[in-house]
């Protein structure tokens, strides 16, 4: 019972650090990609400046 409950525990740990560091990998293209940030009312008036 102790070695598959190490064996459990051993995996978990692999497929979690595995999940971090995807994870970290992805988010700046996911928010490159998805992210559209809003244009204030005055941007016309302030490039014409």
């Amino acid at each position: 019972m102790k070695n598959w409950k190490t064996n459990l525990l051993l995996l978990g740990t692999k497929v979690s650090a595995f999940a971090v560091v995807i994870a970290t990998l992805l988010a700046p293209t996911c928010r490159n990609a998805w992210f559209q940030p809003k244009e204030p009312d005055n941007l016309k008036q302030l490039l014409r400046k």
